[in-house]
């Protein structure tokens, strides 16, 4: 869905840039976003199968073991998803193996646009995704209105929050993010603004950033590689590197597991 989705949205954004004379695409970071994404969604759809069996596994065992009445509250699964996006977005960041396999790749990008907010990690279907929906089904809300409350949202936070307009709207940020408090999250040193579209539960556990006074998107380390299959796993190969090299079994494990 969202790669169709993509094939309209970004020749739009672009003719709108032409007549307004912006430049927020750079060809090579839009070649290589349009690389990545292709082979995450190969990926997605050789591995669908799987996936799809295992949450209609876990539906069927969360249902036997207990029932939830509100299992198809579109409402609590739009907050209770929030919340679980708000945990796995920070876990992301917090553990080096997770960040490496399933989240760098996004924070790789210099320009917002509707292409660079689609460019996701290799892994990004497992923990993006299907880990907040297998956690719902495990909490015993229904599968199929979970997947698509979740799955609309998502879509919806992967375009809508990248976009290329950073004005401030009050009104709307004092319990919804937008790209321009979206785009805090993604300033070089940035650890905030972790939740998806609610705010709320990054001003509840103190890493909600309403102001930044110097924005510059990216990582502090340039991805060097030209090649897509090296690109996306080289932040794997400096961890890896670094983890052979240092000698202290304890330090290693923290290399890992620690960001």
């Amino acid at each position: 869905m969202l790669f169709k989705l993509l094939l309209i949205l970004v020749p739009i954004e672009l003719i709108i840039n032409y007549y307004k004379k912006n430049s927020n695409y750079e060809l090579k970071e839009a070649i290589m976003s349009a690389k990545i994404l292709t082979l995450a969604f190969l990926i997605k759809t050789l591995t669908d199968p799987v996936s799809n069996s295992i949450l209609s596994t876990s539906e069927k065992l969360s249902q036997d073991f207990y029932q939830l009445p509100m299992s198809k509250n579109v409402i609590l699964i739009f907050l209770v998803s929030e919340l679980l996006v708000y945990f796995t977005h920070r876990l992301l960041h917090e553990c080096r193996i997770l960040w490496s396999l399933g989240h760098v790749l996004h924070h790789t990008i210099k320009n917002f646009n509707v292409l660079n907010g689609a460019r996701v990690s290799l892994l990004f279907a497992f923990t993006n995704f299907y880990l907040v929906l297998l956690a719902l089904v495990f909490l015993n809300f229904d599968l199929q209105t979970s997947a698509i409350v979740f799955g609309i949202s998502f879509l919806i936070q992967a375009i809508a929050l990248h976009l290329p307009y950073f004005q401030e709207v009050k009104w709307i940020e004092y319990v919804f993010f937008t790209p321009r408090t979206h785009r805090f999250h993604h300033a070089k040193n940035s650890n905030c603004n972790f939740g998806g579209f609610l705010n709320i539960f990054d001003r509840l556990f103190g890493t909600y950033v309403p102001n930044l006074s110097k924005v510059e998107i990216g990582l502090n380390e340039d991805f060097k590689n030209e090649n897509v299959l090296l690109y996306v796993f080289e932040d794997l190969a400096r961890l890896s590197k670094e983890v052979i090299n240092e000698k202290s079994f304890l330090t290693k494990i923290k290399l890992i597991f620690l960001k």
